[in-house]
């Protein structure tokens, strides 16, 4: 796709790959998430531990929750707690599990002991796929069916979500330079899932530690070398300071993704709809989102223009409600925007035009991959762009009725 056809009248929109990188961040959780606006419900708060107590493993974690708590409209809030505040970072998934945390955000590299198999999603074997080949294979060649086949032979009470990518690693930190493998047997080494059983195979003593524990222990001579998993995170931990001989080469773990467990617990989706319905893959509930956004904004466009016509018409807007309550005509839109217009109450909404705009900039980006016409859905997302310029505070989406209005009083001009 080119540059301009990314442009909709001036207006940057974001890429698919933006989107689809969206979608497998939330999952199935979004298809929880679809309840009108029309429905007061209190937030659904997730407590959710992070396994890093710092860097940009911590930054992915706090973007995953920044864009869960953003794209679920306010039905759903999670709360990133940090390493180690409820338990140890090797008790998590356990702790998901029995209820204890609500989810938590570390590798599947972390409950090896568990499983060999859990190596396929997180410390694969080398000289096979790249990372973006494992997320792909994870979201669309049957590895998350496979996923979900082991948590049920393990027993576990988890779904989990996959993302981000990681390169292959480096070898790691090492207090004598390798120049040979024969060098690297009967080293006391650092390392977690397929490449613990790997290397030491090789000869070497592995000893598997999380990562906050790994710089204090090569300082203490605890252990020979380790590696965690860039330089970048390396950096944090002050590996440097410890070690001078960093060894980028590797053959122990080509790639890695972060997987997000929460608490299959229905109650809590539940709460966060009237109905649950599993959509499918990792991604399908935010692809379903987008089909009840598409219908939201089309359809209060048309809810708002027909109170705008009953109102001129002299018709008492209650008993439009509550006729078309029982007619062909009506629609969730007419019941919640309608006694909104009749309030004339816009302002510091719930359902804001912003997230409206949002998500119709990410339907009309795809659009064109998909070779559709969407001029209903191009209507109603000039009308909100409009409407989200209104001089007051967070604009309702039934606001449109004032756009509405304000291009009858241009005709009449």
């Amino acid at each position: 796709m080119s540059k301009k056809d990314k442009t909709l009248k001036g207006i940057k929109t974001p890429s698919r790959r933006k989107f689809f990188k969206a979608a497998a961040a939330t999952g199935a959780v979004a298809a929880a998430t679809l309840a009108m606006p029309s429905i007061a419900k209190a937030a659904t708060t997730l407590k959710v531990q992070a396994a890093w107590g710092g860097g940009i493993f911590l930054e992915n974690a706090q973007a995953y929750v920044k864009r869960v708590n953003e794209m679920s409209g306010g039905a759903l809030k999670i709360d990133l707690l940090a390493v180690n505040s409820v338990v140890k970072t090797s008790q998590m998934q356990d702790a998901v599990h029995r209820g204890v945390l609500d989810g938590a955000h570390y590798v599947p590299a972390y409950w090896y002991s568990k499983a060999a198999s859990a190596s396929l999603f997180g410390t694969g074997p080398c000289w096979g796929w790249s990372a973006q080949e494992l997320l792909g294979w994870i979201q669309y060649g049957g590895g998350m069916q496979l996923f979900n086949e082991l948590m049920g032979n393990l027993g576990l009470n988890l779904v989990s979500f996959f993302n981000s990518p990681m390169p292959a690693q480096p070898l790691g930190w090492f207090k004598e330079q390798i120049k040979k493998s024969s060098q690297m047997k009967g080293l006391k080494y650092r390392t977690v899932g397929l490449a613990a059983d790997v290397l030491g195979e090789m000869g070497m003593s592995v000893v598997q530690l999380p990562g906050g524990e790994i710089q204090p222990a090569m300082k203490s001579g605890l252990i020979d070398a380790a590696e965690f998993n860039n330089p970048t995170s390396d950096s944090d931990f002050g590996m440097q300071d410890v070690s001078k001989h960093y060894h980028l080469a590797s053959f122990h773990q080509s790639q890695e993704a972060f997987e997000i467990a929460f608490n299959k617990a229905k109650p809590v989706l539940e709460k966060m709809g009237t109905t649950v319905v599993h959509m499918g893959g990792s991604g399908t509930g935010t692809s379903m989102k987008l089909v009840n956004q598409l219908l939201t904004s089309v359809n209060s466009v048309a809810a708002m223009e027909a109170m705008i016509f009953a109102d001129k018409g002299g018709i008492d807007l209650k008993s439009v409600i509550k006729v078309l309550s029982t007619s062909f005509g009506n629609s969730r839109m007419v019941e919640r925007n309608g006694p909104i217009y009749i309030r004339e109450k816009f302002s510091d909404s719930s359902a804001p035009t912003r997230n409206i705009v949002k998500d119709l900039n990410i339907i009309l980006d795809l659009k064109n991959d998909l070779n559709l016409k969407l001029p209903l859905t191009e209507l109603s997302y000039e009308l909100f762009k409009e409407t989200n310029k209104l001089a007051i505070n967070e604009p309702d989406i039934s606001a449109v009725a004032l756009v509405l209005k304000k291009l009858s009083e241009g005709n009449r001009e």
